[in-house]
This record gives structure tokens, sequence and C-alpha cells, in this order.
């Protein structure tokens, strides 16, 4: 009985001894083989290169941020964001002045086509400007990153009702993309800024008519982008920047997006 045991544990230990000999030799030989190939340096820089493809990238662009989540509390805070940017443009059409004034940030900074102050002031201007202008929201594109975040919502803005281009009443019509820089203040989001980057307008008459007249050179002396809001502006006797982004110079709108991932790095 204690032969064949032993006989076993024997067998036994030369089956282990077998096959670690197998391994060894085939670790020995990969060695061999990986030696024969490159240095021991070489070998380590392409581990620490094999590393490197799993480490996650370098941002520099907001087009790097994935705008959607499967995180409970980013998927909260995305959708705080989208309502706070729908709101204020809602308090804006609704004529609530106050409550688009709390959207904002106490140092936020609003730069459009005809303002340039902060959010406070940009409500109380508003409100002085009178009622007619019209924002229709499209979609609202999120990006976060910690405490800060860039919206940017698609709108077709309508200016006052009733305005008139050489005695026809004409809406005048633009395309824009807004976007905003939000910040979480004490547990709040509010906007810290918000730029409009223009893409094209229009002059749409409320009653189609042949009898629609303007002055061709003047329109086209005016930016692609906007052209239409500084025919009308200069009828009424005020002017408009000739520098805001707009896709008609697309280096301005890359400004915006250098400026606003930096914003939202930082």
């Amino acid at each position: 009985m204690s032969e064949n045991l032993g006989n076993k544990e024997n067998g036994s230990t030369k089956d282990l001894n077998r096959r670690g000999f197998l391994k060894t030799g085939a670790a020995v030989a990969a060695v061999g083989v990986m030696g024969a190939m490159a240095a021991p340096s070489q070998i380590a820089n392409a581990a620490t290169a094999s590393l490197s493809v799993t480490s996650k990238p370098k941002i520099t662009s907001l087009f790097d941020i994935l705008p959607y989540h499967n995180n409970g509390a980013n998927v909260i805070d995305t959708a705080n964001v989208k309502a706070l940017v729908e709101y204020e443009r809602y308090c804006r059409d609704t004529y609530h002045f106050d409550q688009m004034g709390a959207c904002y940030a106490d140092d936020s900074v609003i730069d459009t086509a005809w303002f340039h102050g902060t959010g406070k002031q940009f409500a109380e201007v508003s409100k002085k400007s009178g009622r007619g202008a019209k924002h229709k929201i499209n979609s609202i594109i999120v990006w976060l990153n910690g405490n800060k975040a860039i919206a940017e919502m698609q709108a077709q803005m309508l200016g006052p009702r009733g305005q008139k281009i050489n005695g026809i009443e004409t809406d005048v019509v633009s395309y824009a993309r807004l976007v905003y820089r939000v910040q979480k203040i004490n547990g709040r989001w509010l906007i810290k800024g918000f730029t409009p980057i223009y893409e094209r307008d229009a002059f749409i008459p409320t009653v189609p008519t042949a009898n629609f007249v303007y002055d061709e050179n003047e329109l086209n002396s005016y930016r692609a982008s906007y052209k239409c809001v500084c025919y009308q502006l200069k009828g009424m006797g005020m002017s408009m920047n000739q520098d805001l982004p707009g896709e008609d110079k697309p280096e301005t709108v890359e400004k915006v997006y250098q400026d606003v991932t930096a914003w939202l790095l930082k």
C-alpha cells in the first residue's frame, strides 16, 4: 500500500516537474526570441507604449468631451443646465425680466450684436428696449466638467413685430447658435456668459408682396452671417459690430470654441 502511494507521489512529482519545465522552457524561449529581436530598453519602451494606449486621451478641445453620460449625477446636472438656459430665453420672450436676471451670476459677461455687459444689466436693458423679440429654440448640447458646463443652443431669433423695411412690414429672422458658459455656484447652476455664433439671416415680409424693395448694395456691404439684421438696425438708427462670430468667417467661430474650452478646462 505504501509503495503504491509512493509511486503515485513520485508520478505526481514528476508530472509537476514536467509541467514546470515546459512553462520554464516556454518562458526562456520567449525571452530568447525577444532578446534576439530587441534590446532590454526597447522591450521596456514597448511595454510603456502598450500601457499608454489604455490611458485616457488628453482633452484639448470641447469636442473631446462626450455630451452624454451613464452617471446619474451627470445626467441630473445636464438636465439642470438645459433647463436653466431654456428658462433664461423663455423669461426674455415672455417679459419676466426679474426672473431672467436671476439666471445670471453676478460677474457674468454677455456679448451680443447690440449689448456688452453683465447678465443683470442685460436683463434691465432688455426690459427697457421693449417687447416683441422671440427665440425659437431647437436642440441644446451640454458639455460638463465638474462644476462647469458649456451649453450650445440652436436658435431662430425673430425681430420685434411690426418692423418695416422701406415701408413693408417685415420679419427679420436670424439663425444662430447661442454658446453659454454655466457654473454651479453654492449648489446652483448660473449663467456666467453667452456668445452668439451667427449662421445666416433673412427678410420675410409678413404679407407676401412683389413690392418689397431694398438697397442691394448696402445689404451686401454687411457680414453675410447677419447682414439683414445690420440693414434693419441701420434703419432704426442703430449700428452693429462687424467683428462678431459668424460662419462667414470660420476663424471667429473657432475662437469662440477655443475660449470656452479654455474656460471649461481651467
